[in-house]
């Protein structure tokens, strides 16, 4: 929001290679009506088309509203220039509640975007799987040790680095799980862990393990993951999500447990685990879901992995920010902070929240191995399940897949 004298728009489309197409928001529609600023208008108006891109500049809200219900993105940033956020925030306000009146559930918006990914990752992994001896399917008794236990899941959010001294700490007394995102930073400050849960689809992952990474600690995942979780030595442990081909192959194997994630957030898996196995206490340390002046993550990151290729003398490492980070919470994460908070029978604390010497651990030591032989991924007889299912070719039409990716996707179960 905010055209101005409209040189940051110059500059944006200056900096910017992709095609683009941007809805410059100016409630002071008055300025126009002064020759040089509408000079400058045509000017970048002009600029933009050169670029294969689109400026829309929008005087009202009506015409703004009028925008997106005749456009057919559904993703949008929403920048405001200091001084029209300082001056205008009602505008701010109304923008917010007409952007996310366009919003449709999450659950679909993200099925829509990534359905033909996870099925191509479902089966690659599956074909990985084959000369991969270490991939162990979950199952309802694996985790029967936390029963009436402790568990601590760790986000990587700033705060972490406050928490870390309790975590050391009292270390011996809870089960750990971290999220892919914040492992690194625990193994750096000499924190066993436990699990880590890693769900992503995407190749960002790949930032997450680094190779010097404990190879002995088991990574919670599913079939839809990155395939490079199942190129690294770690052992995989694969759990039964709510995913169509996933609820085919719990319906037919025995002794698995099917864990949803209403959240689409690994915070919200830990929350739906402990569920599962009836765990006493969850404590997330670690998660806010906010950016703390300027940083979004603690520190050694994958996403500061990624970044630091990128720094230079004029780009500093806080310019990489993650646009679902910011100092309030995006619409996505609120739907999983909303899910976490959502009273059950699991007593959940969240540390930044909690004084420290209220929080009860057990006096016992919980020291426990996973049976990692007890049930072994058995290729032959998933893809046999997955051909003989009437489901099978439902749920990819579901999901919109085209005909002839289909055959393709059957070709390859038949090789397998």
């Amino acid at each position: 929001m905010g055209f101005g004298a409209g040189y940051h728009i110059e500059e944006f489309i200056i900096l910017t290679n992709s095609k683009i197409k941007l809805v410059c928001i100016e409630p002071d529609a008055s300025i126009f009506q002064f020759s040089e600023i509408q000079n400058q208008k045509d000017k970048i108006t002009k600029r933009f088309k050169e670029r294969n891109s689109e400026l829309l500049i929008v005087e009202s809200l009506e015409q703004f509203q009028e925008f997106l219900q005749n456009t057919s993105s559904k993703n949008f940033y929403f920048f405001s220039q200091p001084f029209y956020g300082k001056n205008h925030k009602k505008w701010i306000e109304e923008i917010y509640k007409i952007l996310n009146s366009q919003k449709t559930s999450i659950h679909q918006n993200t099925v829509v975007h990534f359905s033909k990914l996870w099925i191509r990752n479902y089966f690659k992994n599956l074909h990985k799987i084959k000369s991969k001896n270490s991939c162990t399917l979950v199952t309802s008794e694996m985790f029967e040790f936390l029963k009436g236990q402790t568990v601590v899941f760790c986000g990587a959010s700033p705060i972490l680095e406050n928490q870390v001294e309790w975590i050391r700490k009292n270390r011996e007394h809870f089960f750990l799980i971290s999220s892919d995102t914040a492992s690194y930073f625990l193994q750096n400050n000499g924190i066993k862990i436990d699990l880590i849960f890693s769900v992503d689809s995407g190749r960002g992952t790949i930032y997450h393990f680094r190779e010097d990474l404990y190879s002995d600690i088991p990574i919670f995942t599913w079939l839809g993951a990155s395939p490079h979780l199942f190129e690294i030595p770690n052992p995989i442990l694969i759990y039964m999500s709510t995913f169509p081909l996933d609820q085919i192959l719990q319906n037919r194997l025995e002794n698995l447990s099917l864990i949803s994630n209403p959240s689409m957030n690994v915070a919200g898996l830990a929350k739906s685990f402990c569920l599962t196995y009836n765990v006493k206490k969850l404590i997330y340390c670690g998660l806010d879901f906010k950016s703390y002046f300027g940083k979004t993550h603690c520190r050694g990151t994958g996403y500061e992995n990624y970044s630091l290729g990128f720094q230079n003398r004029i780009k500093t490492l806080d310019s990489y920010i993650p646009v679902t980070y910011k100092q309030t919470l995006s619409y996505k994460n609120q739907i999983a902070y909303d899910y976490i908070k959502t009273p059950d029978k699991l007593e959940i604390l969240f540390f930044q929240e909690s004084d420290n010497s209220s929080i009860i651990l057990d006096s016992n030591t919980l020291t426990n191995e996973l049976p990692f032989s007890s049930s072994k991924l058995n290729v032959e007889e998933i893809m046999k399940i997955l051909r003989s299912s009437v489901y099978t070719q439902k749920v990819m039409k579901m999901l919109n897949l085209e005909q002839k990716k289909i055959k393709r996707i059957f070709r390859l179960l038949n090789n397998l």
